[in-house]
C-alpha cells in the first residue's frame, strides 16, 4: 500500500516537474524534500527521487546525453583506478573519448545522409522500422538509435 502510495506521489511529482521547461535543480530538491517528510524516505531514495524528476524533465536527448556522460565517467573512473591514471592521464584520455564519440556521431549522421540519398523516403521509413524492431542486428542497432534519428534505446525525440 506504502509503495503505491509512494509511486502514486512520485508519479505527479515528476509530471507536475516534468512540465517546466529548464530543470531548476532547487525545485527538484524542495520537492524531493517535500517527499522525503511526507514519506519518511532516506536520503539513498531522496537522491533517486531527485534523479528521476530531473530526467523526467530532460528530452529524450538530454537523457541520453546524461545518460552517456555518466556512462564515460564511470568507465573512466575505472580506468583511472585499474591503471592507475594520473588525473593528467585521466583528462587527455577523457579528451579522446570525447573526440571519438564526436567522430562517431558525425559518421553516422554522414551514413545516414548518403543513405537518404540513394532511398526513397518510403525505403528510409521502412529500413527505420526494420532497425526499430531489431532487422538484421537483433534490436541491437535500433534500441542504440542508428540511422532512425532516435535516441538511446529507441527513443524519439519529442
Amino acid at each position: 500500500m506504502k509503495k503505491s502510495l509512494v509511486a502514486l506521489i512520485l508519479g505527479t511529482a515528476i509530471a507536475s516537474t516534468a512540465a517546466v521547461a529548464a530543470v531548476d535543480q532547487e525545485t527538484v530538491k524542495q520537492r524531493a524534500e517535500q517527499l522525503k517528510t511526507e514519506f519518511n524516505l532516506n536520503d539513498q531514495q531522496v537522491e533517486r527521487i531527485q534523479n528521476i524528476i530531473v530526467r523526467g524533465a530532460m528530452t529524450d536527448t538530454e537523457r541520453f546525453e546524461a545518460m552517456r556522460a555518466e556512462h564515460q565517467a564511470k568507465r573512466l573512473a575505472k580506468m583511472k583506478e585499474k591503471l592507475g591514471l594520473s588525473d593528467e592521464q585521466a583528462a587527455k584520455v577523457k579528451a579522446i573519448m570525447d573526440e571519438q564519440q564526436q567522430k562517431m556521431k558525425v559518421a553516422m549522421e554522414d551514413s545516414k545522409k548518403q543513405l537518404e540519398a540513394v532511398l526513397t523516403p518510403e525505403q528510409m521509413q521502412k529500413m527505420q522500422e526494420m532497425r526499430g524492431k531489431g532487422g538484421k542486428h537483433g534490436g541491437h542497432r535500433g534500441e542504440h538509435g542508428g540511422w532512425g534519428g532516435k535516441g538511446h534505446h529507441g527513443m524519439s525525440d519529442q
